[in-house]
């Protein structure tokens, strides 16, 4: 399965120079309570500072959009009494469509008139993400608390108290059983794992793409950690002054290194 994911990052939110990272054991799926407003317009809620709460990505009927590396730390569920799903879990908000009116409150949909078709095309993006993001690290959809809504989250004690999505999906008669069982259907389907985007055929690769490619790349190595075996000569170089980072937290371990960069760390030895 080839997804058309677009990857705008929050690059002015407060969570983009923070350095805390996950390993994705799960992922939560939200809704918006934000009628009408599509992917693009929610990225751009989410792409400032002082905003507080921040997403790894967001769906609407036509587009599946990235904002943060998968294994970044975002603040997309809060905290509950056991602990918080922010820690462990990726966060996708589903965009609601025009056509939901809500109560004083926002918490109750009291009346409900989508465009036709709506639910369907955002229902198969979502299973289709989750299903990638299932299949790249290796979660079960089936397992354990490994897909949630926000309302779940709660419930099991990870998140604070939201109603999505089942304030929604109960409208169309869905469930997150339902979810679950068409996202592990799809991850039957996929062969292995791809990179969003990116296709076999070498005449489809323009210099523009790479470009975009490499700066995506480049974006997601700023949060990586140093492997195993390497952290103990991390730590050493940065004591020594050796590696200083980029001056806002990152020691980029793992992006590669030109000549000039290596001559200079020399040079500080």
């Amino acid at each position: 399965m080839m997804l058309d994911i677009e990857y705008l990052p929050i690059t002015n939110s407060d969570v983009w120079t923070s350095t805390r990272t996950i390993a994705p054991s799960g992922l939560v799926l939200h809704s918006t309570a934000m009628p009408g407003y599509g992917a693009y317009a929610i990225q751009q809620n989410f792409n400032r500072a002082n905003r507080g709460a921040s997403i790894h990505g967001c769906i609407d009927d036509q587009h599946i959009v990235q904002t943060l590396p998968w294994v970044k730390r975002a603040g997309h569920v809060g905290s509950g009494k056991n602990g918080s799903y922010n820690n462990s879990h990726i966060g996708i908000e589903l965009c609601e469509p025009k056509g939901l009116t809500y109560n004083s409150n926002g918490s109750v949909i009291t009346a409900y008139n989508p465009p036709a078709g709506y639910f369907a095309a955002v229902w198969k993006n979502a299973v289709d993400l989750f299903a990638y993001l299932c299949k790249t690290f290796g979660l079960n959809p089936l397992g354990k608390n490994v897909i949630v809504c926000h309302s779940e989250a709660h419930a099991l004690g990870y998140g604070d108290n939201h109603a999505d999505v089942m304030h929604w999906f109960r409208w169309e008669g869905k469930t997150m059983d339902d979810f679950r069982q068409a996202v592990y259907q799809a991850v039957q389907t996929l062969a292995q794992p791809s990179t969003p985007d990116v296709k076999e055929e070498d005449e489809d690769m323009s210099y523009e793409k790479f470009c975009e490619y490499m700066e995506r790349y480049m974006s997601e190595a700023v949060v990586s950690e140093p492997s195993s075996w390497a952290k103990e000569a991390c730590e050493k170089a940065i004591t020594k002054g050796v590696m200083k980072g980029d001056g806002k937290g990152a020691y980029n371990y793992q992006r590669p290194m030109t000549r000039e960069a290596y001559l200079v760390m020399q040079d500080r030895q």
